[in-house]
């Protein structure tokens, strides 16, 4: 083989050559404005090749130890759902095996491999896609206070996705967790009006920005003031008398400061 001709040698096509000449098909096919993202996977959590999130407009396709082609079928399938998903077509029932809607994916990702097979035959003898193996660190439990809500990468390792605990209440339930709390020192007046809303004064309840709020009356200047204090990550521990006794020492609870304060706030609650 001479110099010429081992510039010429055509190079063998990858998964990322099929997907390039495989949208642009599938797209037009189903008369698509825009496609989800596309995210090619090792492996799904249970025996599928692919998934459709509807919610998250994303589609998932395994692609390890996959032939391309086989890839871009389960791709096709996929893409169904997303256009049926436009046209508000997916319930719950959707993904059953023998409903309408599983029936159509299934005819129309053939219709689009045909057509796809045809223009392109030479992927039909392209080798399967092998992804490197990548090392996991899946601890038991997440640390106190988180919970699990999936995985994710950390570099090449895959690690568990540990988000924070929310707490919410309904009714009186905040109450009933932490206590029926009124500390409004103002007899005359226990409500007023918050950028042009009324709001209780001296009423702590559960915040928004930080884990509590409460509404007081500033004296030096007679204007209402929205008090924020609290971390919402963290939960009161003043059950316990050492916890109780570090947290007012570090805070200097036994001079708290002005009610205007979140300092004076959070040491009311311990």
């Amino acid at each position: 083989m001479n110099l010429f001709e081992m510039f010429d040698e055509p190079k063998e096509a990858t998964l990322i050559d099929a997907l390039r000449d495989f949208l642009p098909i599938a797209i037009k096919h189903l008369k698509l404005d825009r496609i989800p993202k596309i995210r090619l996977v090792k492996s799904l959590d249970d025996t599928t090749f692919g998934r459709y999130v509807n919610d998250e407009q994303v589609i998932y396709v395994v692609v390890d130890q996959r032939n391309p082609v086989d890839v871009l079928r389960t791709l096709a399938h996929e893409m169904v759902h997303y256009a049926q998903g436009q046209d508000d077509q997916l319930d719950s029932t959707s993904g059953e095996t023998g409903s309408p809607i599983e029936d159509e994916a299934n005819a129309e990702a053939g219709v689009i491999m045909r057509l796809f097979n045809q223009k392109f035959p030479n992927y039909l003898t392209t080798d399967s896609v092998v992804l490197p193996e990548s090392k996991q660190r899946l601890d038991a439990k997440c640390w106190k206070g988180y919970k699990k809500q999936g995985t994710k990468m950390k570099g090449d390792t895959r690690v568990n996705n540990c988000v924070p605990i929310e707490e919410s209440y309904d009714g009186d339930e905040f109450f009933e967790a932490y206590g029926e709390l009124w500390y409004n020192e103002d007899e005359q007046l226990d409500e007023a009006e918050y950028h042009g809303r009324k709001v209780p004064l001296g009423k702590p309840m559960q915040g928004d920005v930080k884990k509590f709020k409460v509404y007081v009356k500033d004296p030096s200047t007679g204007n209402i003031k929205k008090v924020n204090f609290g971390d919402p990550n963290m939960r009161i521990k003043k059950s316990n008398p050492a916890r109780r006794k570090s947290f007012r020492a570090r805070h200097n609870c036994a001079n708290p400061g002005p009610r205007t304060s979140a300092r004076y706030w959070s040491c009311r609650k311990w």
